[in-house]
């Protein structure tokens, strides 16, 4: 028997937070434009399919800043779950399970 409870327990932010914080940031560009690069960056990593993980530039690079866990300059990951009030190792969890197994590979500086 699968127990949904504990599925939600990894879910970093649900869609209808997603949805109240879309409508109140009407006021704020900087608020929207976070929600927008990390709307992004998901929506490009979980469509990618598993070959393009390692072959797609943009795949790569939103793999990378996803899954970024020191950087904490201005537009990281990091940074903006922390202005959004988003807790970002939870949402990495979460995106990790939807794409076990599958090796991150970071471009040549």
């Amino acid at each position: 028997m699968h127990d949904e409870s504990s599925d939600l327990e990894d879910v970093a932010i649900m869609p209808s937070q997603f949805a109240d914080m879309r409508r109140g940031a009407q006021g704020s560009g900087l608020h929207m434009l976070m929600l927008a690069v990390l709307q992004d960056a998901i929506r490009i990593w979980s469509r990618a399919k598993p070959a393009a993980l390692a072959d797609n530039r943009a795949t790569i690079e939103a793999g990378s800043w996803l899954f970024d866990e020191q950087d904490q300059r201005p537009f990281s990951l990091n940074w903006i779950c922390d202005n959004l009030g988003i807790e970002g190792g939870r949402l990495r969890r979460q995106l990790q399970k939807s794409r076990t197994a599958i090796p991150l590979h970071r471009r040549a500086a």
